[in-house]
């Protein structure tokens, strides 16, 4: 029987370090983490008890929301 891809198995989520964040987005750590805290950037995820990772769709999302916002200006 072939192995075949629905819509209802979940998608592989690519999970990114704070340089990748940093490099996607041009904001540093400290920028990154006060938008988190006043929830205005895609909060991390807990990959282990001292890291942090951020879902690739998520930090796509912001960014085209950005780019959104400056058509709409």
């Amino acid at each position: 029987m072939a192995n075949t891809t629905t819509q209802n198995q979940p998608q592989h989520e690519q999970l990114l370090r704070l340089a990748q964040v940093e490099a996607m987005v041009g904001l540093k750590k400290s920028s990154i983490y006060k938008m988190m805290a006043d929830g205005t950037f895609p909060a991390a995820v807990p990959i282990s008890p001292n890291s942090r990772a951020w879902l690739l769709s998520e930090i796509q999302a912001w960014i085209a929301a950005r780019v959104a916002e400056r058509g709409a200006a």
